[in-house]
């Protein structure tokens, strides 16, 4: 797995000139990371589709993106997120899903999340949102293969299967012990 640790500005800079390769290859570490984490975790408890974390630091509760990188840019910028968390400092940050459809930069959106996730796995936690819900259960609108087809173009329907793979492994609810 290569090293992503970068801040904020270079994750977005990176999303915004990612080939498909580069984002199908992201999406495969994001779904082995997360098969594995019930069993490589040990700061937090999951079961199942619910996860639990230790009441320390602080938490960055992000909600719904729908596509907007600026959004998210600043957010990483404000926070400063990924300098606390390769400092160590006690922070996470957690996604409430929702993090494509609307927007025209929802790739980019998931990319940058992607690469959180895979930097920072104890750090940041996924959440599953409406508009990553099952096959036969769509949100509305549901414009990412769309917007996948318009940034990868003819091979986007991989990525699209890709990223579906991803949505079921999404986590539900995130509780905070003792709070």
């Amino acid at each position: 797995m290569e090293n992503r640790k970068k801040d904020g500005q270079s994750l977005v800079k990176e999303s915004l000139e990612a080939s498909l390769n580069d984002f199908s290859r992201l999406i495969g570490e994001t779904v082995s990371l997360l098969r594995d984490e019930p069993r490589r975790v040990s700061s937090m408890l999951i079961s199942g589709h619910l996860i639990e974390v230790p009441a320390e630091g602080e938490a960055i509760v992000v909600g719904d993106l729908h596509g907007d990188l600026e959004t998210l840019a600043q957010i990483l910028s404000a926070s400063e997120f990924t300098r606390k968390a390769e400092l160590g400092e006690p922070s996470r940050l957690i996604f409430l899903g929702d993090y494509g459809d609307r927007g025209a930069l929802s790739p980019e959106v998931y990319y940058v999340v992607m690469s959180l996730k895979v930097s920072f796995p104890e750090r940041v936690i996924l959440l599953r949102g409406n508009h990553e819900g099952p096959e036969d259960l769509q949100a509305s609108p549901h414009d990412l293969p769309m917007q996948l087809h318009d940034r990868f173009g003819e091979k986007s329907n991989e990525a699209y299967a890709r990223l579906r793979q991803l949505f079921s492994l999404l986590y539900n609810a995130v509780l905070v012990r003792d709070s």
